[in-house]
């Protein structure tokens, strides 16, 4: 018996279909996943943003203060999040609270010019 010559075509064919969906489930993938990607940034970006205003103000409001006056330590609350300061040792901390996240700011040997020397997130 002959072999019937319209069976060869169909398996090539759900061959390609299967291998097309593959690549544009792939593509779809890819796109999905840098837009969660940009997304996460974003929303860091914004966060970390909102944290240097806050410790902005901070610092703005604490240096207006009299130096004879001023707390070594507390906490000042914003809208968006808080701000606790204090020393440890040597080193004046700033410690921000934002959504969550805590980021360290540690200024040694404070002045009035306020130098960063180590800030970050605290893990």
């Amino acid at each position: 018996m002959a072999k019937s010559s319209c069976q060869a075509p169909k398996a090539g064919i759900m061959l390609t279909a299967l291998g097309l969906l593959l690549i544009v489930s792939l593509i779809f993938y890819q796109a999905l996943e840098n837009r969660q990607l940009t997304a996460n940034l974003a929303t860091r970006t914004q966060r970390l943003h909102r944290v240097k205003v806050m410790r902005e103000m901070f610092w703005y409001n604490y240096l207006q203060i009299p130096k004879e006056v001023r707390p070594e330590s507390g906490e000042v609350s914003f809208d968006q999040g808080q701000v606790t300061f204090f020393w440890e040792e040597s080193t004046f901390k700033v410690r921000v609270l934002c959504e969550e996240r805590a980021y360290l700011y540690q200024y040694p040997n404070f002045t009035e010019e306020h130098q960063e020397k180590s800030e970050g997130e605290i893990p």
